[in-house]
């Protein structure tokens, strides 16, 4: 809990030094070396599994809401919004979810381009933020990460899970759009698309799933 090893190279107290501000690697060489070699059993493990199925349980018994973001996309290159910058950019990317239905059932699926806690509507941006704070903390470059958010002017939604395929138009209001489906126990793959007439096509970065009947 106390050292954080980034890249193999930079070694932070996260006790002392929560910002990640002083790299003291040299003054700790038999710690990074720890971390390392931690890392390395890890990658082992984690490494061997790369083309297996490795599915998220939705709607086990006792399990609440899961929720499911496209940092965990399935796609050919792996090309998918892999921090919250790309997401306010508006990364036009797709992937799908490799998910276990739990138990038979019908289920409810909540598809957004922002997380629940933002509210914005699915097609709206979001105006430029205060980004005082990042001037000493966040590289010039990169500051168009933590500000605004791009538009996509939406206007359709479809989900596909299984053999069972939903589609639904989007109203400019709507911050969400929802589908339900009956489904059967077992392995399955979900996907979502949110497009517009003109061509534009991008998975919904956050789904929201529950299980809400037998």
């Amino acid at each position: 809990n106390q050292w954080r090893l980034i890249n193999g190279s930079e070694l932070y107290d996260a006790e002392k030094d929560r910002e990640q501000r002083h790299n003291i690697a040299g003054q700790h060489p038999e710690v990074v070396q720890q971390l390392r070699d931690e890392y390395e059993k890890w990658w082992e493990i984690v490494s061997t599994q790369f083309d297996e199925e490795i599915p998220m349980v939705i709607g086990a018994e006792g399990q609440g809401e899961t929720c499911l973001t496209c940092h965990d996309w399935r796609n050919e290159n792996c090309d998918l919004p892999h921090h919250q910058g790309m997401i306010r950019q508006g990364k036009l990317s797709n992937g799908y979810w490799e998910v276990e239905i739990g138990q038979d059932g019908e289920y409810l699926f909540e598809i957004r381009r922002w997380p629940r806690e933002a509210g914005h509507p699915i097609a709206a941006g979001i105006d430029g933020d205060d980004i005082s704070w990042t001037k000493d903390a966040v590289d010039e470059n990169s500051r168009n990460y933590y500000t605004g958010g791009k538009s996509l002017p939406v206007t359709h939604a479809k989900l596909r899970i299984g053999e069972c395929e939903l589609s639904q138009k989007i109203e400019a209001a709507n911050a969400n759009v929802s589908f339900q489906v009956s489904l059967k126990e077992g392995p399955s793959h979900l996907q979502t698309w949110l497009t517009d007439e003109q061509g534009l096509s991008v998975g919904a970065y956050y789904v929201y799933a529950s299980r809400v009947a037998n």
